[in-house]
């Protein structure tokens, strides 16, 4: 039998210890956590949260990956806390794990989605416009 690691969703938070100062974590509670750092750090403030359904784990994962380059030690990190949290919604919605935002960034989810798909039509948009003789070619052989 295999063993379920989430088995209560939990949040991934992003955790601004002090300016360019980051600590990337999980926990069902993340405002506790907050404040066992609060004694070390006077001024940490949760920049980012999100309730995960299924895995967190694989989330939290994903974002330590892709701030690597940045990272001081363990689960510290020196970046940017709006970039991170934004990376983090990013990151939500391709694994499709997001069961809702307690602090949005920029962007809704929605409205960051339908950016995306806005993205695509213009991109199709593009191709379809840099191949004039293709299109020529094609409605002359289709008569």
């Amino acid at each position: 039998m295999r063993r379920v690691r989430n088995a209560v969703p939990s949040k991934v938070y992003i955790m601004e210890l002090r300016p360019l100062l980051l600590k990337i974590g999980r926990s069902i509670d993340p405002e506790r956590r907050l404040k066992t750092f609060q004694c070390l750090y006077a001024f940490a403030r949760i920049a980012g949260t999100s309730l995960i359904r299924d895995d967190s784990c694989l989330v939290e994962n994903l974002l330590h990956k892709r701030l690597a380059k940045w990272r001081l030690h363990n689960e510290c990190f020196s970046y940017s806390a709006e970039k991170a949290v934004e990376l983090l919604n990013d990151i939500c919605i391709e694994v499709d794990a997001l069961e809702y935002w307690s602090r949005p960034s920029v962007f809704t989810v929605r409205q960051r989605i339908e950016e995306r798909r806005e993205r695509k039509k213009m991109l199709y948009k593009r191709k379809l416009k840099s191949y004039p003789e293709l299109d020529r070619a094609l409605s002359k052989a289709l008569g």
